[in-house]
C-alpha cells in the first residue's frame, strides 16, 4: 500500500493507494502547522481502513518548489517515516506532478510561484526562472494550456497574458488530485530515494538573526 503525500501545493494532499485503488484520500489548504495535520490525520485515516503503519509498503513525495515551511516539513516525515518502517521512498517535482494531474499532451506550460515577483517556467523538459511576463513573451500564440499556482497577483497578470496569447488556463478545479496520478500512471513517473531533497526554485530567504552572540 502506498502512502501519497503532497505539502509543495496550496492545498496538501494526503492518500492511501492500494492495488490501484484510493483507499483514503483528504486534502487541506496549507497552514504553517503542516505537521500538526499530517500525523493525526494519516492515523485517523489508517484507523478509517482497517489498517496499521506496518500495512504500507511505499512512500512517495513531492519534493517542490513549494513554499518552504510546508515542503520542508512534508519531506522531512517521508523520510523519517519511510526510514523507521523500512520501506522504499519515490519523489516527484511539483513541475512533473502538474503536468500529469491535467491529463493533457504538450504543449503545456507550467508556471509556479518563485518567491517574490518571480516565476519558474517549465515547457518540455527545461526550467526557467525570472518575471512572469518577461519569461513568457518569449512563447507564441497558439494552443497552449496553462497550469499556474502563484500569487494572486501574479494570477491576474497571467490571465491577462492567456487573454492576450489565446491560451487555455487551466483551472484549478480541473486538476486530478495526486491520488488519481498514482492509479493512473504508478509510481513510474517518480524517482526512487534513499533520501529526498527539497527542491526549490530560489534559495529560502532567512533574516539573519541580531543577537551578536549567535552565529550568521
Amino acid at each position: 500500500m502506498i502512502l501519497a503525500l503532497n505539502t509543495a501545493q496550496k492545498v496538501h494532499e494526503m492518500a492511501l493507494i492500494k492495488e490501484g485503488l484510493i483507499l483514503k484520500q483528504e486534502s487541506w489548504i496549507a497552514e504553517k502547522n503542516t505537521l500538526d495535520n499530517v500525523v493525526p490525520m494519516l492515523k485517523q485515516m489508517l484507523t478509517d481502513a482497517s489498517l496499521t503503519q506496518k500495512d504500507l509498503t511505499a512512500v512517495a513525495v513531492v519534493q517542490g518548489p513549494g513554499p518552504f515551511s510546508g515542503l520542508r516539513t512534508g519531506i522531512a516525515f517521508a523520510n523519517a517515516f519511510s526510514d523507521a518502517l523500512n520501506i522504499p521512498l519515490h519523489s516527484i517535482n511539483t513541475f512533473s506532478l502538474l503536468r500529469l494531474k491535467t491529463g493533457l499532451p504538450e504543449p503545456l506550460l507550467v508556471v509556479l510561484n518563485a518567491g517574490g515577483l518571480d516565476v519558474g517556467v517549465l515547457h518540455g523538459h527545461e526550467v526557467k526562472v525570472g518575471p512572469l511576463s518577461s519569461l513568457l513573451s518569449a512563447f507564441p500564440h497558439g494552443d497552449f494550456h496553462v497550469i499556474f499556482e502563484g500569487t494572486e497577483t501574479q494570477a491576474e497578470e497571467l490571465r491577462g497574458i492567456c487573454l492576450e496569447k489565446k491560451w487555455k488556463l487551466i483551472p484549478y478545479e480541473d486538476l486530478q488530485s495526486m491520488a488519481d496520478v498514482i492509479v493512473n500512471s504508478g509510481l513510474e513517473p517518480f524517482s526512487f530515494t534513499k533520501n529526498c531533497e527539497p527542491y526549490y526554485l530560489k534559495g529560502p530567504h532567512i533574516t539573519p538573526s541580531s543577537d551578536p552572540w549567535k552565529k550568521p
